[in-house]
């Protein structure tokens, strides 16, 4: 019979039930049915009412179970759950009495993991009782394939595949919890062996041997998982990721691109993506792509989309509108603590200048409100258990006083103690000196990071680095020097502003006017426009290649944005004309 309403299906099954009133397979229909109608407090009357009667009921209770975890009412959902386990005891441990006891308890595993999730400090937080009912229900399913064997019956196939993914939970427990790699990869190769197919416990395998820094071992893996299911996203996507490692960006970009053709609004990949054409030189590309996801993505997806544009909006120099977008993602389970992170960096550092430059005309001076805004989003960083370490260091360099420069010295080299070679404690430690008037101890941090290989995850701060490098050796005249570090910069990142900007006054300093416009007319490109000081330095070189007409054109694109800029009206437009 085809049953179209929920009414309409209680009806039929509980005048079917009246005619045979121990149809198990009936009397659990007659629950899923009320459960359909939303009337939940009915079904659970229903529920617990059946189960007085016939307690013997075990995937009843599992079913009520289940609506208790639906609703949140997760001491209920223990109640029934621990009444079951406890009914289950009175009865013969045959084959069927082991496997109800085995889908009680991981049940009632995922009842305490779901529990904890509703503070905002779960993960990393351990769960005692449910890792000892994961492990209870492990040794349990190995009884069960011991049964299977001994009966020969054709149901031993599917008790290793559930004793797998029994063990799978097991391992992405001590991954997430109880934060044991080696524990979890022992439980996801326990999964393995009861299991060869198991594809979620090689994507975790892999998955840990990249954040481990074994290369070797996730590439094997996810060439293993292709084999199996050559679509399989998450293997293709740390295949890619795997590419950047070896420097291999153009590769990396078409895999991002494949997987986005098929999947739209995957904002994980699309926000590497976006990552990657920032580097690449072609940021404008990205919008094609936010347009694709926007039209697909659905409400629940919502965050992702807008972490994706406030990147998209950083990366195009359009930092207001990125701290919107990342405002609305920041309380995102997953792109939460990125969103916020690159929030805290806009804050810091708004027109992504340079903090710290002996030779640039700059006074940035980070305000005290952006300041505070980044503190107050330094503890919501915290609550999500993501190392601060470096981004309090950074606030308090931010300020340039004194007092704070020294304090983020000390507790960088309490860091770097523990980890000399640490990229980002390097460099933030190399800025702090050139601040605190330290140069050589300074350059001594950076030379830490300048003479390593390139490391994909530490992009950022090895380009801050060259940077650094230029920089110092643009004052003392080294010239052939400064360039050589800001050719590698440019060579990661083509939108490197910085690097064409000083690449620009390299130029200009050897009186070579028109080669310095060409980078200073990139650079000024690349900010959107919106580099007031680029801007000025562009104007001034056209000004002194005779390019009279593109001196004033720049010189009065740049009073659009800052009407009082000081002296271009005099220096430059009025003697271009």
């Amino acid at each position: 019979m085809d049953i179209q309403e929920p009414e309409e299906a209680i009806q039929y099954y509980e005048s079917a039930l009246k005619k045979d009133p121990d149809d198990l397979v009936l009397v659990r229909e007659v629950g899923k049915a009320l459960v359909m109608t939303h009337d939940y407090n009915r079904a659970i009357r229903y529920y617990e009412n059946t189960l007085r009667d016939d307690p013997k009921l075990f995937d009843l209770r599992n079913d009520l179970a289940e609506l208790y975890i639906k609703l949140k009412a997760y001491d209920d959902s223990k109640r029934v759950l621990i009444d079951a386990l406890k009914s289950i005891k009175d009865y013969k441990q045959d084959l069927e009495i082991k496997q109800k006891n085995v889908s009680t308890l991981m049940l009632l595993q995922k009842v305490y993991l779901e529990e904890d999730m509703q503070s905002p400090d779960w993960k990393f937080k351990e769960n005692e009782s449910a890792k000892q009912t994961l492990i209870q229900a492990s040794k349990t399913q190995a009884d069960v394939i011991e049964v299977c064997k001994e009966l020969a019956t054709d149901q031993l196939d599917g008790a290793k595949e559930l004793a797998g993914e029994i063990l799978y939970t097991l391992g992405m427990y001590y991954e997430e919890r109880d934060g044991s790699n080696e524990y979890a990869l022992q439980n996801f190769h326990d999964a393995l062996k009861k299991n060869p197919q198991h594809l979620k416990a090689m994507v975790a395998i892999a998955r840990i041997a990249q954040n481990s820094g074994d290369n070797e071992q996730c590439m094997a893996y996810c060439q293993k998982i292709i084999q199996i299911e050559a679509a399989n996203e998450e293997a293709t996507y740390m295949l890619a990721n795997l590419m950047l490692m070896r420097d291999q960006p153009d590769q990396a970009t078409e895999t991002y691109i494949k997987l986005l053709e098929k999947d739209p609004d995957n904002f994980r990949i699309l926000s590497n993506l976006i990552i990657l054409l920032k580097r690449a030189g072609k940021i404008s590309d990205a919008q094609k792509f936010l347009e694709k996801a926007e039209l697909k993505t659905q409400r629940s997806k919502m965050a992702g989309l807008h972490y994706c544009r406030g990147l998209y909006n950083r990366y195009n120099s359009e930092p207001q509108k990125a701290l919107r977008d990342l405002n609305f993602a920041r309380f995102d389970n997953f792109y939460g603590s990125f969103a916020i992170t690159n929030m805290i960096e806009i804050y810091l550092n708004p027109a992504n200048d340079l903090i710290y430059s002996s030779i640039l005309e700059t006074d940035y001076q980070t305000t005290s409100d952006n300041i505070s805004a980044a503190k107050s989003l330094i503890k919501e960083l915290n609550l999500k258990g993501t190392d601060t370490s470096i981004l309090e260091c950074q606030i308090l360099i931010a300020s340039k006083e004194k007092g704070n420069l020294e304090a983020a010295s000390k507790q960088l080299k309490l860091l770097l103690q523990k980890n000399s070679q640490y990229v980002p404690g390097n460099v933030v430690m190399g800025l702090c000196l050139f601040l605190l008037k330290k140069s050589s101890d300074a350059r001594n941090y950076l030379k830490t990071v300048v003479k390593n290989d390139y490391q994909v995850q530490h992009a950022d701060s090895f380009e801050q680095a060259w940077i650094l490098m230029a920089d110092y050796y643009i004052s003392v005249n080294k010239y052939d020097l400064a360039e050589a570090e800001l050719k590698k910069a440019l060579k990661y990142n083509k939108s490197n502003i910085k690097a064409e900007e000083l690449m620009g006054l390299i130029k200009e300093k050897e009186k070579a006017y028109v080669d310095a416009a060409v980078h200073y007319q990139k650079a000024f490109e690349m900010s959107n426009k919106k580099n007031g000081g680029v801007g000025y330095r562009l104007a001034f070189n056209y000004l002194k290649a005779s390019r009279f007409v593109d001196a004033i054109d720049v010189g009065k694109e740049v009073l659009k944005i800052n009407p009082a800029y000081p002296k271009l009206q005099s220096d430059i437009i009025d003697k271009a004309r």
